[in-house]
C-alpha cells in the first residue's frame, strides 16, 4: 500500500513538474512572439496605427515618427482623422460607421507630416476583435503612392506620346499576336477602310477588310504571318482596295518583335504606299519603250 502511494506521489511530482516546464515554454514562445510582433511592428516602411472604436490612436510605428516628423506625445491621443487633410476627413467620417460595422474599409487619402507636406496614401483598416469578437480596436495601415502614381502618370504621358506618334505617320502600322490576332492599327490603316478600331480589333488579319478581296492574297499573309512569328522579317507587295474603291498599291511587311529568349512575342505589320511610285515607274517603262520603238 505503501508502495502504491509512493508511486502515485512521485507519478503525480512528474506530472506537476511537466506542467509547470509546459506554463513556462508557453509563456516564453508567447513572449517571443510578441517581441517578433513588436519588431515587425516597428520596422515596417509603411505607417502603421492602431486606434479604438472612437478613432482615437493608441499606438503608431516608428515610421510615423521618422517619416512624418511627429513625436509620439503629437500623436498619441489624437483622432486618426487629424492627421489627414480636409477632404480626407470627410472620407474618414463618411467609412468610419462601416468599419466598425464590416470590420475592414479601405481608402485613399491624404496624410498631413508635421512640415505641411501632403501624402497621397492608400489607407487599410482592419478590426481587432476582442475576446467576444466585438471590434473594440482597429488596425491601420498607410501605404504612400507617391512613386506609383507618378509611375501611374509618366505611364500614361507616354501612351500619348505613343498614340500621337502612332497615329500621326501616314504609312500603315497595326500589332498582331504571333497567332495574327489583330491588337491594334492606327489611324491611316482605319481611314483607308473607312472603319474603326472596335470593327477590327481581335480578328484574325487575314480576315479583316484590308484582306478580305483576294483568298490569294490573304493565302500570303497568313504565310508570311507563320513565318515573322519564326523571327523572320516578311516584305511583299500587295493591291489593297480603299472604302470609295480606289486601288492601291502597298509596299507590305511583317516585323516580329522579340521578348529576352529571341522569341517572336508580336508581330508589326507595316504598310507604304507606293501607287504613285509604281505608277512612274510604269510611265517611264512605257515612255522608253515608245522611245525604243
Amino acid at each position: 500500500m505503501r508502495l502504491s502511494i509512493l508511486v502515485l506521489s512521485l507519478l503525480f511530482g512528474i506530472y506537476a513538474f511537466y506542467a509547470m516546464r509546459r506554463e513556462q515554454l508557453a509563456r516564453a514562445l508567447a513572449r517571443d512572439a510578441e517581441s517578433r510582433l513588436e519588431v515587425l511592428f516597428d520596422s515596417a516602411a509603411e505607417y502603421i496605427f492602431l486606434i479604438d472604436k472612437d478613432g482615437i490612436i493608441q499606438r503608431a510605428n516608428q515610421a510615423v515618427f521618422r517619416d512624418a516628423g511627429y513625436t509620439s506625445d503629437e500623436v498619441l491621443g489624437r483622432h486618426i482623422k487629424t492627421l489627414f487633410s480636409p477632404e480626407s476627413q470627410q472620407v474618414c467620417e463618411c467609412n468610419f460607421p462601416g468599419l466598425r460595422e464590416r470590420g475592414y474599409n479601405r481608402a485613399t487619402i491624404e496624410f498631413i507630416r508635421k512640415d505641411g507636406s501632403i501624402i497621397n496614401m492608400e489607407c487599410s483598416a482592419t478590426a481587432v476583435p476582442d475576446e467576444q469578437g466585438n471590434f473594440t480596436s482597429f488596425l491601420i495601415i498607410q501605404r504612400d503612392m507617391t512613386e506609383q502614381q507618378q509611375a501611374a502618370s509618366e505611364l500614361a504621358d507616354s501612351e500619348r506620346r505613343f498614340r500621337a506618334i502612332f497615329n500621326s505617320t501616314y504609312q500603315f502600322i497595326g500589332l498582331l499576336d504571333p497567332q495574327g490576332t489583330l491588337l491594334e492599327a492606327n489611324q491611316t490603316a482605319l481611314d483607308f477602310i473607312g472603319l474603326t478600331n472596335s470593327d477590327v480589333v481581335g480578328t484574325p488579319f487575314w480576315e479583316t477588310p484590308w484582306w478580305t478581296h483576294s483568298p490569294q492574297l490573304q493565302k500570303r499573309l497568313k504565310e508570311g504571318i507563320g513565318e515573322a512569328a519564326r523571327g523572320k522579317l516578311v516584305r511583299f507587295e500587295a493591291i489593297h482596295i480603299g472604302k470609295e474603291g480606289q486601288k492601291s498599291v502597298i509596299d507590305f511587311s511583317l516585323k516580329p518583335v522579340f521578348n529576352d529568349k529571341d522569341e517572336a512575342m508580336l508581330i508589326i505589320p507595316e504598310g507604304r504606299d507606293i501607287t504613285e511610285l509604281t505608277q512612274a515607274e510604269d510611265d517611264l517603262r512605257r515612255h522608253q519603250q515608245e522611245m525604243a520603238h
